[in-house]
């Protein structure tokens, strides 16, 4: 009995020991299990703020990929001859609606810079009361519009990267649209040419895409989640208040480290978005409670605690049984330390296949041998099934699942360990299988974590559409580019013209068709070639190799007429050669025109143009001559009308003189006869006498005047050089004098009247007037058959002086009113008239500057108008 209980004694200290042991063993398990849990679980939270991360980046990096390609559509257009403010617009038109995640995409541009016609674009859609192109198409409700982009001068949307000419992505910022204030995250890339700035093109994304974003992470992971800029400022912050102010997060010279840290009860993990397109650093923040991190833990460590102490309890039973029951204990033991070893198996393949947010474990038989609260939630709700240990499975999944659960299942029984992610009610999933082994390495079931990547799978499908969508728009602008270089050699081909493009090291990178066949070569043999490899004359080479160098050095533009050698002789070419940039490098633009033929014609010209002046000269003779003719023929009807008005006087004058005499005689005796007396004398009617001699010298003086002044009228009419000599001309004078000359050859049937105003006097050829106004007062009183009047008028505008020749003769009829001015053109009789009187009268007046107009009715009369420029004399 004493041995017995001793034996019992040992027995029951053993037990002890070994419960001991048991639970040292399980506390060091369950610490090292918790801390692995930790572990993982601080992996995931990376993971899942990363893959957030990743999905903010590529939303700001779509922003750069559209403004970028905007510039390069605006180049691309541009070297095409093809940019246009119409093409430019419907372009972000088109982007913004293929964008519902932006708000908008805008353009500014320098003045003048786009297209160099501001001025025709004043206050078009898009452009500005300047007329600059500054076009902002965004979102309004489910419609995209176009606005003017405003205030850039004093926004740093635009003055940062003029100022810099650096690619921005800038903090939150209002901006007035569609005329009130929003908040504005911008994308925005300088337009640059040759260096030098030309504008800004830029992406505004929207401030609630990004936040939606930032808070799907909290929601997922719970805590909060923040995103800040590299200077601090708060950019997206649960209380909407704090967007724009500066967090607490404390921050180096290189700006907030990437990683995780504790800081009082919270776990803060950082993840830097940054790219290549700019140089800013944001960071996306995840902050969440220290306690959390091991919430998933708690009931797994509550299962593996409360098996440890069932199982210390059984021992403790097993041990006080009695000795006598030691081989049913023994065997019992060691059923027991099976079970145990398979659960402490599948516990630990559970924990180290650990992933939340949803964990279950199946035996081979597909039952349950564990499982989290989170499975045991979602296996509630969403299936309606509430799961237990020992149940078998596939009866709570639906049949839509079934199948392809039942392939999984077989794949991990089968020792296969991998991942798959699925679709379920609009919903990714992503589930890993890890096989369980038994200490044979025998497969006694399986673990499976699942967890919801709807966000990412949707992100990578977005991103894999956009590498679609760039790899057809590459290929599209491939082919386009490949037609419009097809084009352009298309429509260079067709100019006569030898068209080059030369780099600086002489080698043709373009021809046309008659440039190469100047070489007896085609297109693409003369490309690659170089200028000495072309041209047989390698003198004439040289020459034109260092041509191109000093116009690439110094950009001038090089042009004129060269003798050239070519295949088949020496040519005239007019040369044009100039510098254009091509991809950021200079080359040589060069235009040739064979004028081999046209310098023929030149010489033909200037032979043509020698034997034209010498007829000219002729001509200017020929019309002088037929000036003084025509003078002449008025002179000669001057003088038959002047000849019966100098008569009359003359022989007054003879009559007189008779008389004279005669009285002379009669003195000459009375002084004889009455000499002695004086009274006599006069009693005798001397003094009579002496009256009436006096009256008759008079009357001698005034038919002398008259005769004077008539010649004087001619001889200022028909003086040596009058049709050369400038003067003064005094309108009324001419007018006066003319008249005087005319009025004695028309009669007494004709009327005069003068209606002169006071006109200034203004240099020009007199001489010439007169002729004029002879030739048309001429024509006037010939026009009148009978009784009539001719009223001549003269008056002063601004800048002309007026003359106005107004008869009541028969009229000109409308049939050859519009050939009165032609030279021999006249309508009077054989012998009558020369045709020439009007037609000199017009290049007369057109020499002096002034122009003829005239104005006739049948039978009613007609008026000559003349109008001459008022010269002001020196």
């Amino acid at each position: 009995m004493v041995f017995k209980t001793k034996k019992k004694s040992r027995t029951i200290r053993i037990g002890a020991i070994i419960l001991i042991v048991y639970v040292v063993v399980a506390v060091i398990t369950t610490l090292k299990l918790q801390k692995t849990n930790a572990q993982h679980e601080l992996q995931d939270f990376q993971r899942s703020l990363d893959v957030h991360r990743d999905g903010l980046q590529d939303l700001i990096h779509r922003g750069f990929v559209e403004s970028s390609s905007l510039r390069s559509i605006v180049d691309e257009l541009k070297e095409s001859g093809q940019l246009s403010r119409e093409v430019i617009n419907k372009v972000l038109k088109s982007n913004v609606l293929n964008n519902r995640d932006f708000l908008g995409l805008w353009m500014v541009w320098e003045p003048d810079a786009f297209d160099g016609q501001d001025r025709q674009y004043i206050d078009v859609p898009g452009s500005n009361e300047e007329g600059r192109f500054v076009p902002y198409w965004h979102w309004q409700g489910d419609s995209v519009i176009v606005e003017n982009c405003l205030l850039f001068d004093e926004e740093d949307y635009y003055q940062l990267p003029k100022k810099n000419l650096k690619s921005y992505l800038l903090e939150p910022y209002k901006y007035p649209v569609a005329g009130s204030d929003s908040l504005l995250i911008s994308v925005v890339l300088p337009i640059l040419n040759k260096g030098e700035f030309q504008g800004v093109v830029g992406a505004d994304l929207s401030l609630r895409s990004i936040t939606n974003i930032v808070n799907r992470l909290s929601q997922a992971e719970g805590g909060k989640s923040y995103l800040v800029s590299d200077n601090g400022t708060i950019i997206v912050h649960p209380d909407q208040n704090l967007i724009g102010k500066l967090s607490d997060f404390k921050f180096s010279k290189n700006g907030l480290h990437e990683g995780d840290y504790f800081e009082r009860d919270r776990l803060t993990l950082v993840s830097t978005l940054n790219h290549s397109s700019y140089t800013e650093s944001w960071y996306m923040i995840l902050e969440i409670p220290e306690s959390a991190v091991q919430n998933e833990f708690a009931s797994i460590r509550f299962n593996l605690l409360l098996l440890a102490g069932i199982s210390a309890f059984t021992i403790f039973l097993l041990v006080g049984y009695g000795a006598s029951r030691h081989k049913e204990n023994e065997r019992e033991r060691q059923r027991v330390e099976d079970e145990l070893y398979q659960a402490g198996a599948r516990l630990t393949s559970h924990i180290e296949g650990f992933n939340p947010p949803s964990i279950y474990s199946l035996d081979k038989n597909l039952r349950y041998t564990g499982f989290n609260t989170i499975h045991h939630r979602e296996m509630k709700e969403v299936f309606g099934h509430e799961p237990r240990i020992g149940a078998y499975m596939p009866k709570m999944i639906p049949q839509e699942i079934y199948d392809r659960s039942m392939r999984n299942f077989q794949r991990v029984l089968n020792g296969e360990q991998f991942n798959v992610t699925s679709l379920f009610q609009e919903q990714f999933y992503s589930q890993n299988f890890n096989p369980v082994y038994n200490q044979n390495k025998e497969v006694v079931g399986f673990t499976s974590r699942v967890h919801e990547v709807t966000d990412r799978v949707k992100a990578e499908m977005e991103l894999e559409r956009y590498r679609d969508q760039l790899e057809e728009l590459v290929e599209e602008r491939t082919i386009e580019l490949t037609r419009q270089k097809e084009f352009v050699q298309a429509v260079i081909d067709q100019i006569p013209a030898l068209i080059f493009v030369r780099n600086d090291q002489g080698e043709y990178i373009l021809v046309n068709q008659v440039m190469a066949r100047s070489f007896e070569m085609t297109t693409d043999e003369v490309k690659g070639k170089t200028i000495f490899q072309t041209h047989k004359d390698q003198q004439e080479a040289h020459e034109f190799l260092e041509e191109d160098k000093e116009i690439l050095a110094t950009g001038k533009s090089v042009s004129g007429d060269f003798l050239v050698s070519m295949p088949e002789g020496k040519r005239w070419l007019f040369l044009t050669k100039s510098r254009m940039m091509v991809n950021d490098e200079p080359h040589i633009l060069g235009v040739h025109v064979d004028v081999t033929h046209i310098k023929g014609v030149q010489l033909k010209l200037a032979n043509a143009n020698d034997e034209l002046m010498v007829a000219m000269e002729k001509l200017k003779s020929t019309q002088l001559r037929l000036i003084e003719s025509e003078k002449m023929a008025s002179i000669g009807q001057l003088t038959a009308g002047l000849a019966h008005e100098i008569n009359n006087p003359i022989n007054y004058v003879a009559g007189n003189v008779g008389v004279i005499r005669r009285n002379i005689q009669d003195v000459k005796a009375m002084i004889i006869d009455h000499s002695a007396d004086g009274k006599k004398m006069i009693e005798a009617g001397f003094m009579d006498l002496c009256i009436e001699m006096e009256n008759l010298l008079d009357g001698v003086k005034e038919g002398t005047d008259r005769v004077v002044g008539l010649i004087k009228d001619l001889s200022t009419f028909s003086g040596p050089g009058a049709s050369i000599s400038n003067g003064v001309v005094r309108v009324s004078e001419c007018i006066e004098s003319t008249v005087n000359l005319v009025k004695h050859q028309a009669g007494k049937k004709i009327v005069f009247k003068l209606q002169l105003e006071k006109t200034p006097p203004f240099e020009g050829n007199p001489q010439h007037l007169k002729q004029v106004l002879l030739n048309m007062l001429t024509n006037s009183f010939q026009a009148i058959d009978d009784n009539g009047e001719i009223i001549v008028r003269s008056f002063k505008s601004e800048s002309n002086i007026h003359i106005e020749i107004s008869d009541t003769g028969t009229g000109i009829s409308k049939k050859i009113i519009n050939r009165i001015f032609e030279p021999f053109f006249t309508t009077k009789e054989v012998g009558e008239g020369t045709g020439l009187g009007l037609a000199i009268s017009y290049n007369l007046i057109k020499d002096m500057g002034g122009f003829i107009d005239v104005d006739s009715k049948t039978r009613k009369g007609t008026t000559f108008k003349i109008t001459l420029p008022l010269r002001s004399l020196d």
